[in-house]
């Protein structure tokens, strides 16, 4: 894909987050979670930038620490495409709007990314940290 359509280009300046000390980043980790089902809908597709996509949503968004592995898969219009999406409505419109039978989406994903650490532990690949770093509570 293009770098400039991948991360946007805005006045000359890349906008890919700079890397600080002790984000946890593990592009093999992200890469496998793009071929995941949506945590939301269930639904297998390929990892893109569109509605009918996977998009790979950082729980804890990129600050003040990026943790790779706090994240969960959910389709475009899930995440960040539309009215009802994640990131264009209130936390619990968007419980409302999908029928989720839960109090918090944020616990919700987090339950959700564990299930995900284990499985990709079970299928034999290696994450880059110890499992109990991964889960610490964020300083947000």
């Amino acid at each position: 894909m293009v770098k400039s359509l991948q991360y946007g280009i805005k006045k000359g300046k890349n906008l890919k987050p700079k890397v600080k000390r002790n984000d946890i980043i593990d592009d093999k980790y992200s890469k496998w979670l793009g071929t995941q089902p949506c945590a939301v809908t269930g639904i297998v597709a390929e990892r893109g930038m569109g509605a009918n996509n996977i998009h790979c949503h950082h729980i804890h968004g990129r600050t003040p620490v990026r943790n790779d592995y706090l994240q969960v898969p959910l389709m475009g219009y899930i995440h960040s495409w539309g009215f009802s999406s994640y990131h264009s409505s209130t936390k619990a419109d968007f419980i409302k709007h999908n029928k989720l039978l839960i109090d918090d989406v944020i616990e919700f994903f987090e339950d959700i990314a564990k299930m995900y650490v284990e499985k990709y532990i079970d299928e034999g690949n290696e994450i880059l940290c110890s499992y109990d770093d991964i889960f610490k509570k964020q300083n947000n």
